[in-house]
């Protein structure tokens, strides 16, 4: 009864202007984090 261990998602913070959140470049790596937590846990 073991689960394949999937392989962690690399996430690119680069680019991304912390004094800006709610632009472009935020937005997607927010989803990109939202997704791997619901897909991995947290």
């Amino acid at each position: 009864m073991g689960t394949e261990a999937g392989e962690l998602p690399r996430i690119d913070f680069s680019g991304v202007d912390t004094s800006a959140p709610g632009t472009g470049r935020w937005d997607a790596v927010r989803a990109e984090v939202m997704d791997a937590l619901a897909t991995f846990g947290c």
